[in-house]
């Protein structure tokens, strides 16, 4: 029973190192901000609209911090898919609501 404790311990720690975001504010309509929750840095961001196209993609070393803010303001309103991945390869995707007043 303790290997089966320590296997328990050991998946909830790849657990918390699991590449998150969060996007806010959303909707949005001028910017979108992206705040990574792990330590890990950003590799890559895409803006995919409803029908798969890439609307805005930036990747690189420009990414030094873990907060990221993205001008939206070329978008028309709808829903987006906001698709990062970070320096180790793991990915994450988040639904963006865009917002034109």
């Amino acid at each position: 029973t303790i290997d089966n404790d320590e296997e328990v311990i050991e998946n909830n720690n790849a657990l918390s190192n699991r590449f998150n975001i969060t996007v806010f504010p959303n909707p949005a309509s001028e910017r979108v901000n992206i705040h990574n929750l792990t330590r890990n840095k950003i590799r890559s961001v895409e803006i995919v609209n409803v029908s798969g196209q890439v609307v805005y993609s930036e990747s690189g070393e420009s990414f030094e911090s873990r907060d990221k803010s993205i001008n939206i303001s070329d978008l028309t309103s709808g829903m987006y898919m906001i698709k990062v991945i970070d320096e180790t390869g793991q990915r994450v995707s988040k639904k963006l609501s865009v917002q034109k007043f």
